[in-house]
């Protein structure tokens, strides 16, 4: 359960939630004028923002899940509907963003730009697609568009919104699985205040290029955000895989992807198995984000 900077993703952005295609009848190009139609609505009645958000397009759209038709989402779409300012649409599963043009010149992605092993995906002259994998790839990038970070405020009122929901649903306890400094900030406040209405467990993330550098953080911040046992982070995250952390290669009947090739690892195994048992000898609980898949 995303209780920190998703929850302000869930509740403070365009939200396209509602589009549910039939992978019988629906076809991504459908797909597309939907997402173009609500994020126009939602762009015209914040046209004081200065980088329009959203959240909820999933990524089996556009890689064959509708009738098996392959057709790339990208920038090009928002810009369709939002040229004159920043756009970050994030996928419904928090793995992939969608930037448009505005957004990756905000942020300086060029075709210069260090491609972080293929998760900012290129088009054919080079030039980014604004399609980005990974928050240890995108988040940076989206951090550094002026304008894209929630306030305070609507941090706090989202939050508010997401303990709301969780509670109706019946949950009293909320694993959180990727910290934001903001939000976590938010939390711990709010948990002094008396505002919680569940507990929450949340982590320090760390990520392979920076590793040394966010184990140093998460040991120096142990306890920055605790509240009692309302709220604590005493958990290191690896995204050890983003899609799928494979053990057999694609058979020659799939569809979405190349035969025979397996989806890489985010993590070098040896840095991630150094870096877990630092980890364990602080005394940190591990969470590990890793999926295996055989054959498809």
């Amino acid at each position: 359960m995303l209780i920190n900077a998703q929850a302000a993703q869930e509740f403070g952005t365009c939200s396209f939630s509602a589009i549910i295609p039939n992978p019988r009848t629906d076809t991504p190009e459908g797909v597309v004028k939907q997402l173009q139609e609500t994020l126009k609505a939602y762009a015209e009645e914040h046209r004081d923002a200065p980088v329009i958000r959203g959240l909820g397009w999933d990524r089996t759209w556009f890689n064959g899940g509708l009738q098996g038709i392959i057709r790339l989402f990208t920038r090009h779409d928002i810009d369709a509907v939002v040229p004159d300012k920043p756009a970050v649409l994030l996928s419904f599963c928090g793995h992939l963003a969608m930037l448009n043009t505005k957004a990756l010149e905000a942020a300086g992605v060029t075709k210069d730009t260090d491609d972080q092993n293929g998760l900012i995906v290129r088009e054919a002259d080079g030039s980014p697609s604004g399609y980005i994998s990974e928050p240890s790839a995108f988040r940076p990038i989206i951090f550094r568009i002026p304008g894209y970070e929630f306030s305070p405020k609507e941090h706090y009122e989202c939050q508010k919104k997401a303990f709301a929901m969780m509670n109706e649903l019946g949950f009293t306890l909320l694993c959180d699985c990727q910290q934001a400094e903001s939000p976590y900030t938010i939390l711990s406040e709010m948990a002094k205040n008396g505002e919680f209405t569940a507990r929450v467990s949340g982590v320090h993330n760390v990520n392979d290029v920076t590793r040394e550098a966010d184990m140093e953080k998460a040991i120096a911040n142990r306890t920055k955000f605790d509240v009692g046992d309302l709220f604590t982070v005493n958990t290191v995250k690896y995204f050890a895989d983003g899609t799928l952390s494979m053990i057999e290669p694609y058979l020659e009947t799939s569809l979405t992807h190349k035969p025979g090739t397996r989806e890489p690892l985010l993590w070098d195994e040896e840095h991630m198995m150094e870096s877990m048992a630092l980890a364990n000898k602080e005394g940190f609980n591990i969470h590990t984000h890793l999926r295996l898949h055989t054959s498809e």
